[in-house]
């Protein structure tokens, strides 16, 4: 098969990168299963330092007995859990009839004058750094456990409240949430080794890369933890021979500027001279094009000269997309776990 050499300066590194992206992600993956389903000792272990520090609770200060409640709601998807509350309930007993309120501490603004009178401002404000931690790391567990598919034991009847009571319920859970999510993991890596595959071969049966020619590609980008992303097919719209330097558009936009092209073009001949940018806009606008979808069409084929090439890249295209549904919905999955 003939190849174009020079495009191996723009592979070369781009292989390297996907391998790279590759393997970060599988040991990233890989860590989130052991972190699901072995939570509990973290957990565990910021939950005693906090307790230790509220060592003088219930409080009396003016009349107001202040006392620390942990608390949680059961979830309505038995299968689902919800993090833990921190309240403060304030008993007021100088009144009569006593009054009790319950004041969330979620609210990092007002929490440390809340507990300020029964702390200290210096020993609240301490506090409140180690609550704040332990709360991001109480609801990620929630949302670990709620990638499970048993019933939690935290939707039970019953004990409803207490720290611990709350940990040992949500770690039960992501221990049994961590073997779903392992299974959806290898899956995952399956699919996209799969998807890996397909674009390469996509790819090289496209060689040598032209002018209009039809690629996939797949961007490894930092700031996505599950790259490479999904393969998108592009046209080439420019091409130097001499350096393999490239540029290419998207199949969706390239699209649409086929079908502005063609507008122009109509415009062109109805009035015999060339439509200013205003004209075809309003020309498109009045036609209510629909906006064209990303996939590779016969039409997009011809006009990109690639005929003979068609049974190959619709074969492609349809093994591309037949995997790309499941691909979605575990990389979704997980996507919502990190």
């Amino acid at each position: 098969m003939r190849r174009n050499i020079r495009d191996l300066d723009h592979v070369g590194p781009f292989v390297d990168k996907l391998k790279s992206a590759i393997a970060t992600r599988h040991a990233m993956l890989h860590e989130l299963v052991d972190q699901i389903t072995f939570a509990h000792e973290k957990l565990l272990k910021s939950a005693v330092a906090l307790l230790a520090q509220l060592e003088m609770f219930p409080a009396n200060h003016a009349g107001e007995i202040h006392t620390i409640v942990w608390r949680w709601r059961p979830h309505s998807n038995v299968t689902k859990v919800r993090s833990i509350e921190v309240l403060l309930c304030i008993d007021d007993r100088s009144k009569t009839p006593r009054t009790q309120r319950m004041v969330s501490l979620r609210e990092h603004s007002t929490r440390v004058e809340l507990l300020a009178p029964s702390m200290g401002k210096r020993k609240a404000a301490h506090f409140s750094k180690g609550l704040d931690k332990f709360l991001v790391q109480a609801d990620l567990a929630a949302r670990w456990g709620s990638a499970g598919n048993q019933p939690s034991i935290l939707n039970n009847g019953g004990v409803r409240s207490g720290l611990l009571n709350w940990i040992e319920g949500v770690c039960l859970t992501c221990e049994s949430a961590g073997k779903r999510v392992a299974g959806v993991v290898e899956r995952f890596l399956d699919i996209d080794a799969e998807l890996n595959a397909l674009t390469f071969e996509f790819n090289e049966a496209r060689q040598p890369v032209r002018f209009h020619s039809i690629i996939c590609r797949r961007d490894v980008h930092g700031s996505d933890l599950l790259a490479p992303s999904a393969p998108k097919f592009r046209v080439v719209t420019f091409f130097d021979r001499r350096t393999g330097k490239r540029n290419s558009r998207d199949v969706q936009s390239y699209k649409l500027l086929m079908a502005t092209t063609r507008v122009a073009a109509d415009l062109r001949r109805l009035l015999d001279r060339e439509p200013t940018k205003a004209e075809v806009e309003s020309r498109r606008a009045e036609q209510r094009m629909r906006k064209p979808n990303a996939q590779i069409t016969s039409e997009l084929i011809s006009h990109c000269k690639l005929g003979k090439h068609s049974a190959g890249i619709l074969r492609l295209q349809k093994k591309i997309a037949d995997a790309m549904d499941e691909w979605e919905a575990h990389r979704a999955f997980l996507q919502a776990l990190l």
